[in-house]
């Protein structure tokens, strides 16, 4: 139990206080922390340092609306120990309620010896939309290595308030616009028999006619969400009661993915066989046309010096 140190990012989640009940009984009371910040940036600083306080040899981030199996942590520290040295990093892989399917996010775990390069890299605050993969990115270039875990460790999105689904619905057709018709299609099905996705949807139809990105930022998303809520006869729901981690399992095991999902993972597979490692980039050139070639150049120039500078290191001399 000595070998790794949770940190939680939470910023009041309905499922915070249950995952910290599950923390209390998968590693104990002394072994996890509670980081709550705004902007993200400094959460991410904040969590890269309390993994190097605690000194331990793994620092593991889960976000607190990941609902984590029982020993999810202990396999994929098992899993990183099992790399070579180089690599610094190991996504784990969770059920995701949103998209209804296995996604890489939510919990990650690090070699607490990268964590003060990884530190250095964030950037500044409101820079990046991705800060986290930002910093990633930045060691993998230096020649670093990151992995995909191979089994599904927790849940991702169950159990939220209505106020924080509306948001990740707002939030979700921006950030993957290029799969709005299959999210629509997919969110439209669910929704006749889970109220979930009627708030994911309320939230995506609201950014068509708000293009406001500023709200990324859980802090700052707008205070009359809550007066359109109340207008539409959609009260919060009531405090969560503490989540077993035999429920988690059972749904993990019942899960059947919908057909409307199915179409999701086919246009993402598509696209990252095209462009191992990059998120959607046929659809930024679809999104950006003639704008996009900057973007495509700068990532060509940027596997090339990568590989150049690996090249560079085992060249003779």
């Amino acid at each position: 139990m000595n070998d790794f140190f949770v940190v939680v990012r939470g910023c009041n989640e309905r499922t915070c206080y249950s995952l910290g009940r599950l923390l209390d009984q998968y590693v104990g009371i002394n072994h996890w922390k509670l980081v709550e910040a705004t902007p993200f940036e400094e959460t991410l600083r904040k969590c890269y340092r309390e993994g190097m306080q605690a000194d331990r040899p793994y620092t593991v981030t889960i976000d607190a609306d990941v609902l984590p199996a029982e020993r999810a942590f202990q396999n994929m520290v098992a899993e990183l120990d099992g790399q070579s040295d180089d690599v610094f990093e190991l996504h784990g892989q969770v059920l995701d309620k949103a998209f209804q399917a296995y996604r890489q996010g939510g919990i990650r775990v690090y070699r607490t010896t990268y964590l003060k390069q990884l530190l250095e890299t964030v950037p500044l605050d409101g820079k990046e939309i991705r800060p986290e993969a930002y910093c990633v990115n930045q060691l993998m270039s230096q020649g670093l290595k990151t992995v995909r875990s191979s089994t599904i460790v927790g849940l991702h999105g169950y159990e939220q308030n209505y106020m924080d689904l509306f948001r990740n619905g707002y939030v979700l057709a921006i950030k993957y616009n290029w799969l709005w018709k299959e999210l629509e299609s997919l969110w439209c099905k669910m929704a006749s028999g889970d109220p979930d996705f009627r708030m994911l949807l309320l939230g995506a139809y609201t950014s068509q006619v708000n293009k406001n990105t500023s709200v990324l930022d859980k802090k700052t998303f707008p205070e009359e969400v809550d007066s359109l809520l109340a207008f539409l006869q959609c009260p919060e729901k009531p405090a969560l009661e503490i989540v077993s981690s035999k429920w988690i399992a059972d749904t993990l095991e019942g899960f059947e993915q919908p057909v409307e999902a199915h179409n999701i993972d086919r246009v993402r597979q598509a696209d990252y066989q095209t462009f191992p490692g990059q998120l959607g980039p046929l659809h930024t050139m679809w999104r950006h046309g003639l704008k996009s070639i900057p973007w495509f150049a700068g990532k060509t120039l940027e596997v090339v010096a990568s590989k150049l500078k690996q090249l560079s290191k085992v060249a003779p001399k």
